[in-house]
């Protein structure tokens, strides 16, 4: 649920541009298609993996046996929509101050993008490794020069977005925020 979060978080913020709460331009709506397809490339992967991969959904059996308490659970959903919503605080602080666009929003923009390729690339090189060999770790292709390329790609992505805000934060809890991330 949590790339869903991100893809609705994007489609919030330009709605609200479109509404006139936000400024509208080009790099603010670039990055709200960012969070869009970066969260619904994620979702659709990990659903689809789950559904398919037989070895995987019995790993995730054995893994989540027991019933999380609901206490737990409230607990998470929380902190996981806090967490989501502090990770796209870059790109928010900058609507929100009604910053102007920058360099470092369109390098921010440049790097979420290229971090959004890596993943989906390393994520198909996995699920092509795994198909063949499902007993394996995958230590092919990008697997061989970095250990988990896809989660470089995950902190790529949201170097950008963090970089996106750099000229647009305002005051220390902002940058705590944003930082924190």
């Amino acid at each position: 649920g949590y790339g869903f979060s991100v893809a609705i978080i994007g489609v919030a913020m330009a709605v609200m541009s479109l509404m006139g709460i936000y400024p509208m331009s080009i790099a603010n709506f670039i990055q709200f298609a960012l969070f869009f397809i970066y969260g619904f490339r994620l979702s659709g992967f990990l659903l689809i993996r789950e559904i398919k991969n037989a070895a995987y959904r019995k790993t995730l059996a054995e893994a989540t046996g027991k019933e999380v308490p609901i206490f737990v659970k409230f607990f998470m959903w929380v902190f996981m929509g806090v967490l989501y919503v502090a990770q796209t605080s870059g790109v928010a602080f900058r609507l929100f101050n009604k910053a102007d666009n920058s360099v470092c929003q369109w390098i921010g923009i440049a790097i979420s993008a290229f971090g959004i390729i890596l993943e989906a690339v390393a994520d198909k090189q996995k699920s092509e490794q795994k198909a063949k060999r499902p007993d394996m770790v995958a230590t092919e292709q990008l697997y061989k020069i970095v250990r988990c390329p896809n989660y470089l790609g995950e902190i790529t992505f949201w170097t950008g977005v963090f970089i996106s805000g750099v000229t647009a934060y305002q005051g220390w809890g902002q940058w705590i925020t944003a930082i924190l991330a």
